[in-house]
C-alpha cells in the first residue's frame, strides 16, 4: 500500500487560539502544521467587522492603517459622530461578508460605538514606535517558534490607588445571557496568556515607563442580539503568582505538544485522532476528514486541500 505523504510543516506560530487546536492532536496537526484552515463562522465574521470599526474611533481614522489603502484614509470628524457613521459602515461592508440579516443590526452597533465612543473605548497608551497600543498585532520570536497575538486595547488605569496596565479584549457575541458568558472567561487561557506576553515580553514594544508595572485584563462584552445592546465588562482579572504559574505551565506543555505535533509532521506520521477521546470532535471543522477512517483517502484529502500557514495576526 502506497500512502501520499504528508506536506512539510509550515512555520509553528503560537497564539491564544492555538489552545483550542490542542484539545485534539490531529486538529493540531491540521490547522497548525499543515494549514488546513476552516472557514469562519458568521458570528466571527461580525466580530472582526466590530473590531475593525472599534480600531478606526480609536485612532479616528476611516482605515486603522498607519498608511492610506486603496481608498483616501480621512480624519473622522471628532465634533460630529453621526457623520463617521457611513464611511465606518462601507469599509466593513468592503471587507467582511455580513449578510442581510445582520447589517442592520451592524449599522445600529456603529452609530452606538461612535456616539458613546469615550464609553465604550478605553483610552490606549502609546507604544515605543507612536502607534495607540489599540489592536496591536505582536510577534517575538522564542527558541525555533514565535509567540504572536493581537491585543485589542491596552491602557493604563488606577485601581485600588495604583496604576496597572489594563488589557481590554473585546467580544462581540450573539449570546444572550452577559453573566454567564463573562464567568467562563475565568478559567480560559486568553487573558493570562496576553498578559504572560506584556510580562515577559512587553520591554521590545512598551515605553520604559510601562514596564514592569502591574498587569490587570478584562473582557469587553458587546452583547448584540439583547436589546438595547449591551455592553458590559467582565470581572478583572489580576496576574497574580497563581495566574503566572498556571499559565506558565500551560505554555511550557503547549511548547512540547506543538514541538511534537511539529516533528511527527516531518517525519510523515498522521497525529491521533485525540478528539475521540476527549469528546473535541464534536462539531469540529475537520470531521469530514476523519470520518473517513482510511489513512490512504485521508492523506488523499490533505494533498488536494488547498493550504496557507497557519498566521493568527490575518485573522482580521
Amino acid at each position: 500500500m502506497t500512502l501520499t505523504p504528508l506536506p512539510a510543516p509550515n512555520p509553528i506560530r503560537y497564539d491564544n487560539s492555538a489552545h483550542s487546536a490542542m484539545a485534539c492532536m490531529r486538529k493540531a496537526q491540521y490547522l497548525l502544521a499543515l494549514g488546513i484552515q476552516s472557514n469562519s463562522s458568521a458570528e466571527m465574521i461580525f466580530g472582526s467587522a466590530v473590531h475593525r470599526v472599534l480600531e478606526c474611533i480609536a485612532k479616528g481614522y476611516t482605515h486603522p492603517a498607519d498608511l492610506p489603502e486603496s481608498e483616501p484614509n480621512l480624519p473622522l470628524n471628532p465634533d460630529d459622530p453621526l457623520e463617521n457613521i457611513t464611511p465606518l459602515v462601507e469599509d466593513a461592508r468592503s471587507r467582511y461578508s455580513l449578510t442581510s440579516l445582520q447589517f442592520p443590526k451592524f449599522k445600529l452597533l456603529v452609530e452606538d460605538l461612535a456616539l458613546n465612543a469615550d464609553l465604550r473605548i478605553p483610552t490606549p497608551i502609546t507604544l515605543v514606535h507612536g502607534r495607540p497600543a489599540i489592536e496591536y498585532k505582536f510577534t517575538v520570536k522564542c527558541h525555533d517558534f514565535d509567540f504572536c497575538g493581537t491585543i485589542d486595547c491596552l491602557g493604563l488605569e488606577d485601581l485600588g490607588g495604583v496604576p496597572h496596565l489594563m488589557l481590554t479584549d473585546y467580544k462581540a457575541t450573539t449570546s444572550k445571557y452577559p453573566t454567564d458568558y463573562l464567568r467562563d472567561y475565568k478559567l480560559k487561557s486568553q487573558l493570562p496568556f496576553y498578559m504572560y506576553m506584556l510580562q515577559n515580553y512587553g520591554s521590545q514594544f512598551l515605553p520604559s515607563k510601562y514596564v514592569g508595572l502591574p498587569l490587570a485584563a478584562r473582557i469587553r462584552g458587546i452583547f448584540y442580539e439583547c436589546s438595547p445592546f449591551d455592553f458590559r465588562d467582565s470581572e478583572i482579572m489580576f496576574y497574580t503568582p497563581t495566574i503566572a504559574k498556571q499559565i506558565y505551565d500551560i505554555i511550557q506543555q503547549g511548547i512540547t505538544y506543538l514541538g511534537t505535533i511539529h516533528a511527527m509532521t516531518r517525519d510523515d506520521v498522521l497525529a491521533p485522532k485525540w478528539g475521540m477521546a476527549t469528546g473535541a470532535c464534536y462539531r469540529c471543522s475537520y470531521d469530514t476528514i476523519c470520518r473517513m477512517n482510511d489513512e490512504v483517502r485521508e492523506r488523499e484529502h490533505i494533498a488536494k486541500t488547498p493550504r496557507s500557514a497557519y498566521n493568527p495576526l490575518t485573522f482580521r
